[in-house]
């Protein structure tokens, strides 16, 4: 097989469209061959049978440019005489495509993949600053802004602090990039704000509204398959100090593999992001934090709490369901409590049975099956969470947050 005249071809979102880019392979560079790079033919294939959560970027392998759409043919400018850049505007939001290039004479150059995510349901970095600062400026006597730490990637981990009463409610959002969190958090948390916060005289509210941010950039940049990593490859739910000796076997995987999606770490706390969380905490010390799961933008019911631990801890029972009823009633003022609200499976080296161990606070993870919403859960799971969709989910955690408030 020839070698290929191109490298490093990429497919990003951004707010034009999507973003390719490729340089001149190594062999090419600053140099000229045969007018190779004159001219280029750019083909896009719609391949929307790919299913967030189900399939991988192995998806992707096979395809090919034949049943593709030529969408450019001609020159294109060379930056720093080896890059080359084409914008295509013409894009669909919720579509998935399949790019690939071909210079003039060598053979072409892909798949890269890319799925057209809605900015409204997944936020930039950028986006995500924007709407903290939003916040604030809002409500200045209300809510306070701090970093409590930085990423693998060297970004600012936002914290938040509503009122100034005690006890406070603690939120964590996007531990599992793919997941729920700052744009159900942030919302929500302005939702509270614009009705009755005199609660906020008595109580408060902390809130990390997205703590694996690096790769959750990725995702908005148009990585159509599930990320659950940072971008060290550690699963952050399985890096916290507590049972650390224990591999966690969950999902058919180990934790103790580094080539696994639950790897936990080299040791306890070895991610900056996990030892954000766990400083923020400990300084805060909540009554109760819940932890944003489930995929793609929303989250509901159960409560997944510490496993094993409430068989023998009668105290850790009575507080699980009181606080997990409470958030569950929030969310569906319409049903009645009920114990599969509930659910005692948290892991090894997660942050929930850290919080019960280490500080003697209930954490959950909110995550999203059964039977309580099957219409919102279809599609969250596939990542197909529309605007309208999320609005509910705003209004209905905003309610939960309220609720808690008032259990304390």
């Amino acid at each position: 097989m020839p070698h290929k005249a191109i490298s490093f071809f990429r497919a990003k979102r951004n707010p034009s469209g999507v973003s390719l880019t490729w340089y001149k392979a190594t062999e090419y560079y600053a140099k000229e061959k045969e007018g190779e790079f004159e001219e280029f033919s750019i083909y896009r294939k719609s391949v929307n049978e790919f299913e967030f959560g189900k399939d991988y970027e192995e998806f992707f392998c096979d395809e090919s440019s034949s049943e593709g759409d030529l969408i450019y043919s001609g020159s294109l400018p060379c930056d720093n005489d080896r890059k080359f850049t084409f914008v295509d505007g013409d894009v669909t939001i919720g579509d998935i495509y399949v790019y690939f290039v071909k210079s003039k004479k060598l053979p072409l150059v892909g798949p890269a993949p890319v799925k057209i995510r809605d900015p409204e349901v997944w936020w930039s970095y950028e986006e995500l600053t924007r709407r903290i600062n939003a916040l604030c400026a809002d409500y200045p006597n209300l809510v306070t802004k701090s970093v409590c730490g930085r990423t693998v990637e060297g970004r600012d981990i936002f914290a938040l602090r509503i009122g100034s009463g005690e006890p406070c409610l603690g939120l964590v959002g996007a531990i599992h990039p793919g997941e729920a969190g700052p744009e159900l958090i942030v919302s929500a948390l302005a939702e509270f704000l614009s009705g009755d916060s005199e609660i906020l005289k008595k109580r408060s509210i902390v809130a990390i509204p997205s703590v694996n941010i690096d790769p959750r950039e990725r995702l908005v940049e148009g990585v159509p398959w599930y990320l659950r990593t940072n971008s060290a490859g550690v699963d952050l739910n399985r890096n916290f100090p507590v049972d650390w000796e224990i591999v966690s076997k969950s999902y058919g995987l180990s934790s103790d593999d580094r080539d696994s999606m639950t790897f936990r770490g080299t040791s306890p706390v070895s991610e900056p992001e996990t030892e954000a969380v766990v400083r923020f905490i400990k300084e805060h010390k909540p009554k109760c934090v819940f932890s944003f799961h489930a995929l793609a933008g929303i989250c509901d019911l159960p409560a997944l709490a510490a496993g094993e631990i409430a068989e023998s801890d009668k105290e850790f029972y009575e507080v699980t369901k009181h606080y997990a009823f409470a958030y569950g009633k929030g969310l569906h003022p319409e049903l009645n409590p009920d114990d599969s609200w509930v659910s005692y499976t948290g892991t090894e080296g997660g942050m929930g049975r850290w919080c019960w161990r280490e500080l003697g606070v209930p954490g959950f993870d909110l995550e999203f099956y059964g039977e309580i919403a099957p219409e919102a859960l279809s599609e969250c799971r596939v990542d197909k969470t529309t605007q309208s969709l999320l609005r509910e989910y705003v209004e209905r955690h905003s309610n939960a947050i309220k609720s808690v408030l008032n259990s304390f």
